[in-house]
């Protein structure tokens, strides 16, 4: 039975999704425009020059006074003495210090993983390198 003059109020009882809807919408563009500039840490390839370095390390005798790193697995090799992670830093910060030329050669075995071999270029970058050339070793040569 209605009571007349007074009128019903019905409440509604759906969720109002529009402000999560816009909330999630720029949430989701903040982090699409904000995660390359944290994530980027990439390294730097110039393929054109890498496909001729052999030719230009043979032609070049200049390399005698670069610092040549060997990349064995487990075992860094620098002037035929086998060295840690600790004493490659030291060893390229003295290094690089006495020179101006600050390249950096490295030469990683066939078997060596990747993660090693970008490990080993993170340390020599942080310790003063300025450029490193990456040789593949083919038939036991450089």
């Amino acid at each position: 039975m209605r009571r007349k003059g007074k009128p019903t109020v019905r409440t509604i009882a759906e969720a109002n999704v529009t402000p999560l809807a816009d909330v999630v919408t720029t949430l989701i563009v903040v982090f699409l425009m904000t995660m390359p500039a944290l994530v980027w840490s990439g390294i730097q390839v110039n393929a054109t020059r890498a496909a001729k370095s052999r030719e230009v390390v043979r032609k070049d005798r200049s390399t005698a006074d670069k610092m040549m790193v060997l990349i064995h697995k487990g075992v860094i090799e620098v002037d035929g003495e086998s060295l840690r992670m600790a004493e490659l830093a030291e060893l390229t910060r003295a290094r690089m210090a006495d020179t101006d030329d600050r390249t950096v050669i490295l030469v990683p075995d066939d078997d060596v993983p990747l993660g090693w071999v970008v490990t080993v270029m993170d340390v020599l970058k942080q310790n003063g390198a300025e450029s490193l050339a990456l040789l593949n070793r083919i038939g036991g040569e450089a």
